[in-house]
This record gives C-alpha cells, structure tokens and sequence, in this order.
C-alpha cells in the first residue's frame, strides 16, 4: 500500500529464500523496511527508539521485531538469543549490519556482533544489495530514497512526494553457509552485497514550462504539504 501511495516501483532480483535465515543488507532509508516486507515475510531487527514511534513502533512490535540499544554493548546478550529463537522458530529475520542509513555510495563494513545468532542456529545467510534512483528537484540533497538522520521523517516524506521516477531495488544473492564465525561471515556478506550494488542514482526534475497548466494536487499531496506548514 505504501509503494503504491508513493507511485514507488519495486524491482526484485534474485531467489526468494527456501526457507528461514538472516538476511543482511546495506541500509537506506525506512523505505527498504517496506521494501523487504512487500517482498518477503520477515521481521526485522531495530534501534530500540523505533520502539517509541508512533504507529511505527506498535507495528514493528507486532512484527515480533528484535529491538538493540546501540548505546549499550551488553544489550548483544539479550538481544543475540533473541534473534536466535526468531531464526531457530523458523523466520526470516532482516538486519542492516552497517548499524545506519547512508547516501547510497558506498557499502560501510558490516558489524559482525550479531551474526552470532546465524552461527547458533545454524542458519543460511542471504546477502541483500538495496539500491533505487529517482528524479528529484534539488540533485544536490540527498537522494530521496535515501533518508540520513539529519533530515526529519515528514521531510523526508514530502520530497517523496515531490520526486518523480521512484523506483527500489533489491537484489538478493545465494545463501552463505554459516559455518564459520561470525566475524568471516560478516566479511564474507558484505563482499557480496558490494558485489552486486549499484550506488543510488539521482536525476534533477526539469521544471515545468511557465505555459503548462499546473499539476493537480492529490488529496495525498495536499495532506502532506499540510503537515509541513
């Protein structure tokens, strides 16, 4: 619903998985979270402030999400088990090991801590490369299918609006065998994704001629240019 509502295209590629397992990815935006969960039935692991979210936040726990204070190492010993049943339970758990958003250039190394629980439970791991590309007004902002913490939710969301061309992708790669630690198989996992990235591509909107009638606000459009005032 929410693709829709954006006029995003989703494009996937790769195998859906055969069964449960740790998918890991680069991370974006809040959109590879409704991404992932239009593509595949998964829960995620989150920052516990996600937890505070309105609306956000009661879905998120009703998803069975795996939330970790990143503030607070020793929170790993809770959390770790906790990805472990998920998985052992046979879910399909997603996780952004770069531990934050970026501008969709590069893929930052991926923290091994909680791999850990794909060692325990003996899980496959999928590599996971998002990427996306849209026309936008000012090429010099951030790409707005990417959302950096610096830029509120609502922000983000108008120059979703405003953009034209939006287009997600995921591209997910074969299972990686657990077998080996956990710190191999972060390395191993992010090699993947950055072999099949594609940084994000942004095109500057051409205005619209002076002569041209004016585009028709949607209901969305007014609903949401109201929210900013």
């Amino acid at each position: 619903m929410l693709l829709r509502l954006f006029s995003i295209q989703c494009e996937r590629h790769g195998a859906s998985p055969s069964g449960p397992g740790l998918i890991v990815g680069n991370h974006l935006s809040w959109l590879d979270i409704v991404a992932a969960l239009a593509t595949w039935q998964c829960t995620f692991v989150a920052k516990r402030e996600v937890r505070d979210w309105p609306i956000i936040g009661w879905l998120a726990q009703s998803l069975g999400v795996v939330f970790v204070d990143r503030t607070r190492k020793r929170d790993l010993l809770r959390a770790i088990p906790a990805l472990e049943r998920a998985l052992t339970d046979g879910e399909l758990v997603l996780l952004f090991p770069e531990g934050t958003t970026t501008a969709g250039e590069r893929i930052r190394r991926f923290r091994s801590a909680l791999f850990e629980a794909a060692v325990r439970a003996g899980a496959p791991v999928y590599p996971l490369a998002l990427s996306g590309h849209a026309t936008q007004r000012d090429i010099a902002n951030t790409p707005v299918v990417c959302w950096l913490g610096e830029e509120t939710l609502f922000a983000n969301i108008k120059r979703l609006v405003a953009a034209r061309g939006l287009a997600f992708s995921l591209d997910l790669g074969a299972p990686i065998a657990p077998g080996a630690d956990r710190k191999t198989l972060a390395v191993r996992a992010r090699n993947e994704v950055a072999r099949r990235f594609v940084p994000v591509r942004t095109h500057a909107l051409v205005p619209t001629p002076a002569h041209a009638p004016p585009r028709a606000w949607s209901r969305w459009d007014m609903l949401i240019r109201g929210w900013g005032g």
